[in-house]
């Protein structure tokens, strides 16, 4: 049975497909159908685990998933925030930024990190 059909049995991932196996993510490289049961081989997209890959059987594994796709949200003409509710967010993002990321501003390396004591 070729990989594709494979591929369209119920649950079974196509290749390029986003699965999460062993509680990590990864990218179905190839799809084998070996009777009942299908081989997957998957490479890792962990930043840790760049490059590991796995081959496994699909049936055989314990809480596998294959993750919905993803794209870009779709922009459409009404779906922008009103100007004064972006600027009262950027005000939040500017009040909430390091301080460390300004050289001119002094700062303790823990916020309330003093303990006065009166002698």
């Amino acid at each position: 049975m070729p990989a594709q059909q494979s591929a369209e049995r119920e649950g079974v991932p196509a290749v390029g497909d986003r699965v999460e196996v062993r509680g990590s993510r990864w990218m179905v490289a190839d799809v084998i159908a070996s009777g009942a049961d299908t081989i997957v081989e998957v490479n890792s997209l962990a930043d840790d685990a760049f490059g590991e890959q796995l081959r496994l059987v699909w049936e055989l594994e314990p809480g596998r998933r294959v993750l919905p796709s993803s794209g870009l949200p779709e922009v459409t003409r009404d779906g922008f925030d009103k100007p004064a509710q972006l600027a009262a967010f950027l005000d939040a993002m500017r009040w909430s930024a390091l301080t460390s990321a300004d050289t001119r501003n002094l700062q303790a390396p823990f916020r309330s990190g003093a303990d006065i004591k009166l002698y």
